[in-house]
């Protein structure tokens, strides 16, 4: 059943991408209609609340019946960019955010109950208030996902390949970490030491990280992202470059450097907050 749900996924962003060009995630656009609905809801409930008018409150209850409905395909939207952008990796802010939608149903379902029920004004107005902030906090880890994974400013103006990692890269690997696999991460990754293995890897590299090909990530953009990694975190912009005897298979992980950094050279505020086997993120 996974199996054949993560095939129909990817035949749909083929589609996408291939008949209709659209390369960017499905969920954004869907998310507006439960939390615009929810709001409306919110909103329309004060008001016949205050006012003591039943029209509003019918209003109401019609607004969350609605964002009841488009909750469903919102999140299956986001599931399905989940396993297709992220490869189904268990960030902290997918976890929150799938409990939060659980509780987000029932928050809906509890004001749509309420707002049917005569004399339950205030208990219907605490539903909606209740979903309208649980819609708030998630979409704050939606943007954790999207937007969290901060990278420091290229020295060199390589704003292109900067946009490239914040777009593509920063979900799984924030301030040059790895959430899925925390000994190997970016920084200081033999990958960076020349571009053809870097290039081969992002086309084709080991799960649960998914393929960029180049319908989805042009080689110039691959160019700019390989520049801006390679310059902020690169093994020659931090201490002493470890020749590399082979390139690294595409096919197979790369194992981290083991190369030790010349501390009288960097501090660890030079470095900046980094994934290593034994240390969370430092943000």
């Amino acid at each position: 059943m996974k199996d054949q749900f993560l095939s129909l996924t990817e035949g749909f962003y083929r589609f996408l991408i291939n008949v209709l060009g659209y390369t960017h995630p499905v969920h954004p656009t869907q998310i507006n209609m439960p939390i615009g609905l929810v709001t409306a809801a919110l909103f329309l409930g004060f008001v016949a609340l205050l006012f003591k008018k039943s029209s509003p409150g019918i209003s109401s209850r019609h607004c969350m019946i609605l964002a009841l409905v488009f909750l469903f395909p919102t999140i299956l939207a986001g599931i399905m960019d989940w396993q297709h952008f992220y490869g189904g990796v268990w960030l902290f802010a997918v976890k929150a955010k799938i409990v939060l939608g659980i509780v987000l149903l029932v928050l809906l379902v509890w004001g749509i109950w309420a707002s049917g029920r005569p004399g339950r004004g205030r208990m219907m107005l605490l539903a909606y208030a209740l979903a309208f902030c649980t819609s708030v906090v998630l979409g704050y880890f939606g943007g954790n996902i999207v937007f969290g994974g901060r990278a420091p400013e290229s020295k060199k103006g390589n704003r292109a390949g900067q946009i490239v990692f914040l777009n593509n890269c920063s979900g799984c690997h924030p301030y040059g970490g790895n959430i899925h696999a925390p000994e190997e991460p970016v920084i200081r990754s033999p990958l960076l030491n020349t571009v053809e293995p870097f290039l081969a890897w992002v086309r084709n590299p080991s799960p649960p990280m998914p393929p960029f090909p180049p319908g989805d990530l042009p080689d110039e953009q691959v160019q700019a992202l390989y520049s801006f990694l390679s310059e902020i975190w690169g093994e020659h912009d931090h201490g002493p470059e470890t020749p590399q005897s082979a390139p690294p298979s595409p096919s197979e992980p790369t194992p981290p450097s083991t190369s030790t950094p010349d501390s009288s050279k960097e501090t660890d505020s030079e470095k900046g907050p980094f994934f290593s086997p034994s240390t969370s993120l430092q943000v």
